[in-house]
């Protein structure tokens, strides 16, 4: 090959080499005889039909034919010699200029893109280039707050729900809450007037009483000896006031005082009526009175009655009952409440009262010891009915306000036969428009300040127009990215003080 002078070389494989041992079969061989062909300015083709080689001629540019004959009938690469202009220098010369020349010539690319091409594509991708960059940037650096102030309304509920002291061994209403018991023991003391009167006798009666001796022995009558009547059911004793001696014959009389044992006016007997002596005297001598025995007096003084000991009892049950409702009342928790309707007395522990009846006082005393219960109720339990019945109240584009709702309760019925307390809970709280943050903001990307203000008016009830502060704030629109767009829903002021 070096010395062929010609613009093309062709290089044959035989189609029936072996196998096994191709000559030049490396990608190595072929890239040093391409080059050498380079180098003597020919251009180099290749005839084979071994798939190793035609890989090797594919990566290095060289063309492929499929015998020799298309070689000389098909265009090659280039039908222009590559052969310098320039003659080979002498193997021997020693002047260095053509050998400078021929190096420079063969380290040349070999196509270059033309001066005034390359700058306009230059041009193109640079401007290509600063375009993608300010989309980009429009797309990410503007961003938007949009302030909005729904119009709230104003929703509330009565709920009256039943309390049950008692557990619920029946299916269980959405409008009744169980309850509890809790004790306390207290005690206490009433006084009240008596209404009752009785007599207290305050004098006895007295008067003389004569004796007769019987016998013909002196007889001698000692104080206290009693004689009494016996003419009237019961018979009324009186006892001698002093000492007195008969003589010793038969008929002789002596003249005793005498009082009644017991004092009122029933001791006041008339002449003759006293007639007996009680004891062995009574054989001794006869006793009567020839005057009336007078004296005994009473008076009418309060007194204590059955109505009067019933009435201290349960005066005094309500008191201990209200004592007892304080106590529990002061140990409840916040969440807990309870009604004087439904306090109890539990057990009565222990009473104590002054007098019994009929006793003489004007003042009837009653000391108690007893244990009250009361009713509780979770108000808690309450709430949640009452919340769900407030929900009850809103429709699905609207919502509670949680932090608004307020709760009034009020007892509307005491314990009835079953045992059981109704209360009246009212919830009320402010109602708002449901909002759907991404579904609205999906809604006005890239809209105008104007047009997206009148959308977000139009999708809900607003109490003003929505106020939208943009960055930069010589951006018209609002930001194509959602995540750009920031919805508060309350107002400026509002945020400024969070």
């Amino acid at each position: 090959m070096g010395q062929v002078q010609v613009d093309r070389i062709l290089l044959v494989w035989p189609s029936d080499l072996n196998r096994k041992n191709i000559p030049l079969s490396r990608k190595l061989d072929l890239l040093l005889i391409h080059r050498h062909a380079s180098r003597l300015g020919a251009h180099l083709g290749i005839v084979s039909d071994l798939d190793e080689i035609i890989d090797h001629a594919k990566s290095l540019g060289v063309p492929i034919f499929n015998s020799v004959t298309d070689a000389h009938t098909t265009l090659w690469r280039s039908r222009k010699s590559l052969r310098p202009q320039i003659a080979r220098p002498d193997k021997h010369s020693k002047n260095l200029q053509p050998a400078k020349q021929y190096l420079s010539f063969i380290r040349q690319p070999k196509q270059q893109l033309n001066t005034r091409l390359h700058t306009i594509l230059n041009s193109i991708l640079y401007g290509i280039g600063l375009l993608s960059i300010g989309i980009l940037m429009m797309l990410t650096i503007p961003s938007a707050t949009i302030y909005i102030i729904p119009e709230h309304k104003i929703v509330n509920h009565k709920s009256n729900i039943t309390s049950q002291p008692e557990p619920n061994t029946g299916i269980q209403t959405s409008y009744q809450i169980d309850s509890s018991y809790r004790t306390a023991i207290v005690s206490q003391q009433i006084d009240i007037d008596t209404t009752g009167t009785t007599k207290l006798s305050i004098q006895h009666a007295s008067g003389n009483a004569i004796f007769t001796n019987l016998t013909f022995q002196p007889v001698t009558i000692p104080s206290g000896t009693s004689v009494s009547t016996s003419s009237k059911l019961e018979p009324i004793t009186y006892v001698t006031q002093n000492d007195i001696s008969i003589e010793g014959r038969r008929g002789s009389i002596g003249i005793a005082e005498i009082r009644a044992l017991i004092a009122g006016p029933e001791a006041n007997v008339s002449q003759g009526l006293v007639n007996k002596v009680d004891g062995p005297l009574n054989q001794l001598v006869a006793v009567t009175n020839r005057q009336s025995i007078t004296g005994g007096e009473t008076v009418t003084v309060p007194s204590v009655t059955r109505i009067d000991r019933s009435k201290a009892y349960d005066l005094l049950v309500n008191k201990l009952s209200r004592q007892g409702y304080e106590n529990i009342s002061d140990n409840l928790s916040h969440n807990q409440i309870t009604t004087f309707e439904s306090t109890k007395l539990a057990k009565v522990l222990e009473t104590n009262y002054s007098h019994a009846v009929g006793e003489p006082t004007d003042t009837l005393t009653l000391i108690m010891r007893a244990e009250i219960i009361c009713t509780i109720i979770d108000k808690d339990n309450a709430y949640k009915i009452a919340l769900d019945n407030l929900q009850s109240q809103t429709n699905n584009f609207m919502i509670l306000d949680n932090e608004s709702i307020t709760y009034q309760t009020n007892i509307i019925d005491t314990l009835d036969y079953s045992n059981n307390i109704t209360i009246e809970v009212i919830a009320e709280g402010k109602a708002y428009p449901y909002v759907d943050i991404n579904t609205l903001k999906k809604q006005i990307n890239w809209m105008t300040l104007d047009t997206a203000k009148e959308e977000i008016s139009a999708s809900i009830i607003l109490k003003e127009m929505p106020t939208v502060v943009i960055y930069p704030s010589w951006f018209t629109r609002i930001p194509w990215l959602s995540w750009r767009t920031n919805i508060v829903i309350n107002s400026p002021e509002q945020e400024t003080n969070k």
